[in-house]
């Protein structure tokens, strides 16, 4: 999974492969700020070991919504897809 930064929205960007293609997703930066019980915009460095330590339910949160099933339990009910803009 990689990163690539904060939107303006402040969720973090993040992307990886599954089956042959690339999904991009949104973190937004409140909830692993509740989750890790932070303020509300929490180091940069809190939030790569957060995802670091999520990766697999974030990826599985995903991979679900693209498949249209079930939203998720919480915190990973907050996360989103995101469509590829480059």
């Amino acid at each position: 999974m990689e990163v690539h930064g904060i939107t303006d929205d402040r969720a973090y960007r993040v992307s990886f492969t599954a089956d042959g293609r690339r999904i991009d997703g949104l973190i937004p930066e409140a909830v692993v700020a509740s989750e890790m019980g932070l303020p509300p915009r929490p180091p940069h460095g809190a939030v790569y070991f957060w995802i670091a330590k999520n990766q697999g339910r974030i990826e599985q949160t995903l991979i679900a919504l693209t498949e249209g099933n079930a939203r998720p339990k919480p915190p990973f009910d907050a996360l989103a897809l995101a469509e590829e803009t480059r």
